[in-house]
């Protein structure tokens, strides 16, 4: 084994359970320490020199040996500075499959020589949305999302290295399972899993038409703005803006969320439910237990499933049609430039 690259040692069953949350309320007598990790443990060994140097370890290194040797330090080129700035550095990947080979997940780590541990907290890969990357990072992920189903699964690690993947173990066999028994016991799993996804999928439309519809009221309000900056005034132009950025606030506050000077949902009859307060409920239900679904997150997924297209086109027209129509008579009439606005430019 030592002889190998890399290796994956025999992976225990994971057991899977439902944390709950932090005690409250108790005072200082109550003593808590960290427990280890939930999930299914991958032990594995990597051979020393797998650890592949990048392109700016390499050059200090070369630099360092020229330095011993008194000998001239050569000054690294512009190409080769940014070359090291934008490489993307090596990694081991384990990725795991369920028994009918489908990718359940896949978690990265930094090449470290000898033994080391990763845990995989036995759930999908989150779909929140990704938003204000100031630099690549090929380590990072988006978290966490949905429990998978008690089975069979399978874990391979692979050294990435310049976009080439090699193989170094497995696939290695191993079990996700429930701890003891369930006061509520789930009758079909597949059934379960398929409403959970069902449910994420829903869960990614929302929380991304809402981020979209937010970047439409900057954008309309910026036009607006702009409007008024002309030395001639256009009315029909502003009236356009301000219909538009009326709809967006009815949406926004009104169908996404609402603002109000009650403190609960609750107090707040008969204002109808704003759709992240019933997606919420549903996802709650969901995420904080095991069972199957209840009759109340199935109503609220189906009355989502009436309430959210319509939300979904209206804010689809407006940024698809009709706040590039007002950019676009902006640009016509000379408006000073928004962001997202590409100036118009003839060649003389």
């Amino acid at each position: 084994m030592l002889e190998k690259e890399g290796q994956i040692f025999p992976v225990k069953d994971g057991l899977m359970m439902v944390m709950s949350g932090e005690r409250s309320l108790n005072g200082s007598m109550p003593y808590a320490a960290k427990n280890p990790e939930v999930g299914a443990v991958f032990t594995y060994y990597l051979k020393d020199k797998l650890a592949v140097k990048s392109l700016k370890e390499k050059r200090k290194e070369q630099e360092s040996d020229l330095f011993k040797k008194g000998e001239k330090i050569p000054m690294p080129t512009p190409e080769q500075l940014k070359a090291e700035e934008t490489e993307v550095p090596a990694y081991i990947s384990f990725t795991i499959k369920d028994s009918e080979g489908n990718v359940v997940r896949e978690l990265r780590k930094k090449p470290s020589g000898g033994i080391q541990r990763i845990v995989w907290d036995m759930r999908y890969q989150a779909s929140r949305p990704v938003s204000s990357v100031t630099k690549f990072d090929v380590l990072a992920d988006a978290g966490s999302g949905i429990a998978v189903a008690p089975g069979k699964y399978n874990v391979t690690m692979s050294l990435v290295t310049a976009g080439q993947t090699k193989v170094l173990s497995g696939p290695v066999d191993f079990v996700c399972r429930t701890i003891g028994s369930s006061s509520l016991p789930v009758k079909d799993n597949k059934a379960l899993l398929a409403f959970h996804k069902k449910v994420t999928e829903l869960s990614t439309a929302v929380r991304g038409t809402q981020t979209y519809a937010q970047e439409l009221n900057q954008r309309a309000l910026n036009s607006l703005q702009a409007i008024n900056a002309l030395p001639n005034a256009v009315p029909e132009l502003s009236a356009k803006a301000k219909a538009i950025l009326k709809q967006l606030d009815e949406v926004l506050n009104q169908k996404f969320d609402r603002k109000s000077e009650f403190p609960s949902y609750e107090e707040n009859p008969p204002a109808p439910v704003t759709i992240n307060a019933r997606l919420g409920t549903v996802s709650s239900a969901l995420w904080g237990a095991a069972n199957e679904p209840t009759q109340t997150a199935i109503d609220g997924y189906n009355i989502l499933m009436e309430e959210f297209p319509p939300v979904y086109e209206q804010v689809k027209k407006i940024g698809e049609t009709d706040l590039p129509e007002l950019e676009k008579e902006l640009n016509r009439v000379g408006a000073p430039l928004t962001p997202g606005r590409l100036p118009v430019f003839k060649k003389n």
